[in-house]
């Protein structure tokens, strides 16, 4: 059982940065933009009040900062505006919730979301979608699983602007006698999506504070 390819896991904060490109991209936040990071969130007060451990910030902090100290206010508020079909577009953009390519069987993932939680509801697992899960689902949580290799693909996919390429174990294949059989081409794997310069720039510049 190969984890890195195999494993389901929440990804936790490591998701932060795909819900950071898609606030910026989508207009509700600016590299500038300020959220006010006090404990705990109140939006959904009284009935659901998720907190942040304040790791070396409060008060008004900005999306590098954000990324840096790994703030759940912040994320929880652009998380809950991005809403969960904009949080699963970009999520499926940089490689989480569908195939990578690999040439190994392993499982798609899920992204949680208001149609899968629904979806579970139906099958009889779960309470269906809940308001306050989208708080969950932007920091990495709830109902979202993914593989490590998935996580990688993020990375990878915002160092490279938005293009995602299909990931692969096997570089060439040789006969005995040295000849060239196969060799693997590098494949995009989500024609279309560009992170802008600014943007992409701006979350790199959060992931290298961290």
């Amino acid at each position: 059982f190969n984890k890195a390819v195999q494993g389901l896991y929440r990804p936790g904060s490591s998701f932060k940065p795909i819900v950071a490109t898609g606030g910026l991209m989508e207009g509700l936040i600016s590299r500038n933009t300020l959220i006010t990071c006090s404990n705990p969130y109140m939006y959904f007060a009284p009935s659901y009040t998720p907190g942040c451990e304040q790791m070396h910030h409060s008060g008004p902090i900005n999306v590098i900062t954000a990324l840096k100290y790994s703030c759940n206010i912040f994320f929880y508020d652009t998380g809950r505006r991005l809403g969960s079909d904009k949080l699963t577009y970009y999520a499926n953009q940089m490689g989480m919730g569908v195939d990578t390519g690999l040439e190994l069987n392993q499982p798609v993932g899920q992204i949680g979301n208001e149609a899968l939680a629904n979806e579970l509801q139906e099958e009889g697992q779960g309470e269906g979608w809940r308001p306050g899960d989208i708080v969950q689902a932007a920091i990495g949580q709830g109902l979202t699983q993914v593989t490590p290799l998935s996580m990688a693909s993020e990375a990878m996919t915002i160092a490279n602007k938005g293009t995602r390429y299909e990931t692969h174990l096997v570089d060439s294949i040789w006969d005995y006698e040295g000849k060239l059989i196969k060799e693997t081409q590098p494949v995009v794997a989500n024609e279309g999506f560009t992170i802008p310069d600014e943007i992409a720039q701006t979350v790199k510049d959060g992931m290298v504070e961290v």
